[in-house]
């Protein structure tokens, strides 16, 4: 880190205590009070960022129940790195004891008290001025959308902490130039009649990745042969908006097609309200589908048990209601027998309507070191160095997530109902930014860190395609146009602007058909077409919004 950016982040770590000290009108307290939530942030972060990837947000705060129910998956132990952290904590509140002896002997005059204060109130304000708010402040704004991971080793995790909970506060970031009367313009023309109504079963599968996208790897046993080999089938990669976590994100692009450039640092469902918000749940009503939402976890996770209802799911099934198994010492139920419950709820449907089934899977989360390693199935022959275990671990689901989706299209193929299937990985493993390849540019690496492998099949005769890479957001309108199925002016609009943006990113930039990134702070021949976008988002996410753009065309 730059040195004026240490000097910020001791600064504003400087402003915090003297608030305190306003607060309680001790030195000693303010100090022992920050200390120990210092203390407790850096312990916590140090786990987060060994075992997740990336450090803690506002957003993490919220989602504190649905971390309780994954962390018994990690290792956690003390190692060097958590020992020093508690001896340098244990020196700072012992410092702060022998501050509050030092207090005691001196007293202090309402004028004195009122004078520091005042003293405290201009520098702190100052300080914050200068480092954040100015027009050239030290800290540059805006600086955690395209990499938190990347800002806060740059600018230091209290500067990026600053704002992104400045950022949480203002969830939706209203577009430059909007105004109602451009979203009413905006001309969507209608590309064709689409009557198809088959059954869907769209799912999200944790941690689903292609480790080949960022590493020449070999292994002694294929562990992605049945997808590779699918015929009859859609293939691609999905740009996720994260790399090594994320999932809800990943699921709230994916069902409402909406990208996350304009709710940088959220946690979706915890966030917005989904009742009433358009999705691919409320599209597929109108057109008379029933619907079904289910996640194996506990319905507190991320809010899902409150948000599935929202978004107008007719049935949802968590936790219980599925029959789980295991893989040897993993925590996690595996796809296969997720599988058979989807199956079971899909029979039980009613017969007169198409059916909508969305599920997300859990058996691919880590950590990736649960297993004996001679539990795992599948072994990189590279030298990954400290994450060879997680890697074989890793590549260990994989295979087993391949295996799983190839039985359940065989049940399908089975159906005499037409159904499509689309499966998709909502980020990649958090150890995979460890092992890339020095062959790719930093801009190619953060693409294909946020590139999981996604596949549409049908049960019926389609056009075998590769789609190369397109963002998570376009994956629904790309299914329903591929698969004749009715969009909405909405969708149509993202239909027209993949042929020329395939990637729209919530992280600052976009790819062009030419592959050729850009950033969304530039002018470009492809800014209205960007810009119309996300007028078209942003009213999709008001109340009052133009209904008709998002429904199906009648």
């Amino acid at each position: 880190m730059p040195i004026k950016y240490i000097s910020l982040n001791i600064l504003t770590c400087g402003v915090g205590i003297g608030i305190l000290v306003i607060i309680f009108n001790r030195i000693w307290t303010a100090s022992i009070i920050f200390g120990i939530v210092s203390f407790l942030i850096a312990l916590v972060n140090y786990y987060v960022v060994k075992f997740h990837g990336m450090p803690l947000t506002i957003a993490d705060i919220k989602n504190f129940t649905t971390a309780l129910d994954v962390v018994g998956a990690y290792d956690i132990g003390v190692d060097k790195n958590t020992f020093c952290i508690i001896i340098f904590g244990g020196i700072a509140l012992s410092l702060c004891l022998i501050g509050k002896r030092i207090e005691k002997r001196k007293s202090y005059s309402k004028c004195h008290i009122i004078l520091r204060d005042i003293l405290i109130c201009l520098i702190g304000g100052s300080c914050i001025y200068i480092g954040y708010m100015a027009p050239n402040s030290i800290k540059p704004r805006n600086t955690i959308g395209f990499s938190w991971i990347e800002a806060y080793h740059t600018y230091g995790y209290v500067a990026c902490s600053i704002e992104n909970t400045v950022q949480s506060i203002n969830v939706i970031n209203m577009p430059e130039g909007y105004t109602e009367d451009k979203v009413e313009k905006i001309q969507i023309n209608k590309e064709k009649n689409r009557q198809e109504k088959p059954d869907i079963i769209l799912i999200l599968n944790e941690s689903f990745y292609d480790l080949k996208q960022i590493s020449d790897i070999k292994t002694d046993k294929p562990y992605m042969q049945n997808i590779e080999q699918l015929s009859n089938s859609i293939q691609g990669y999905a740009v996720v908006p994260g790399i090594g976590g994320s999932t809800n994100s990943s699921e709230y692009e994916l069902l409402t097609s909406n990208s996350l450039q304009l709710m940088p640092g959220i946690t979706p469902f915890n966030v917005l309200d989904m009742e009433g918000a358009n999705s691919i749940v409320s599209h597929l009503k109108q057109l008379g589908y029933y619907t079904v939402g289910a996640h194996s976890e506990k319905p507190s996770n991320y809010s899902r048990g409150r948000a599935y209802p929202d978004m107008g799911f007719d049935d949802v099934y968590f936790d219980d209601a599925f029959q789980k198994e295991y893989y040897a010492d993993r925590g996690f139920p595996t796809d296969e027998s997720l599988y058979r419950s989807l199956v079971s709820w899909y029979n039980e449907m009613p017969q007169e309507n198409p059916r909508f089934m969305y599920l997300l899977t859990i058996q691919n989360h880590g950590g990736w070191d649960l297993n004996p390693s001679e539990k795992d199935i599948v072994h990189a022959e590279n030298n990954y160095g400290q994450y060879q275990e997680q890697v074989n671990e890793y590549l260990t689901c994989i295979y087993m997530s391949d295996q799983a989706f190839m039985n359940l299209l065989e049940y399908f193929q089975t159906v005499d109902r037409p159904v499509v299937v689309c499966m998709v990985g909502d980020h990649s493993p958090s150890f995979a930014e460890k092992i890339v390849d020095e062959e790719y540019t930093e801009n190619e690496a953060r693409k294909r860190l946020r590139s999981t492998p996604f596949v549409i099949w049908a049960n019926y005769e389609i056009k075998n395609e590769n789609l190369g890479y397109i963002s998570m957001n376009y994956l629904i309108p790309t299914l329903l146009d591929k698969m004749n199925i009715e969009v909405s002016p909405y969708y149509q609009y993202m239909l027209n602007l993949k042929k020329e943006i395939p990637m729209i990113t919530s992280y600052g930039a976009y790819w062009d058909n030419l592959n050729d990134m850009h950033f969304y702070k530039d002018s470009t021949k492809y800014t209205d077409m960007v810009n119309d976008y996300f007028y078209l988002e942003y009213n999709n996410l008001q109340k009052n919004k133009y209904q008709e753009k998002f429904s199906p065309y009648s």
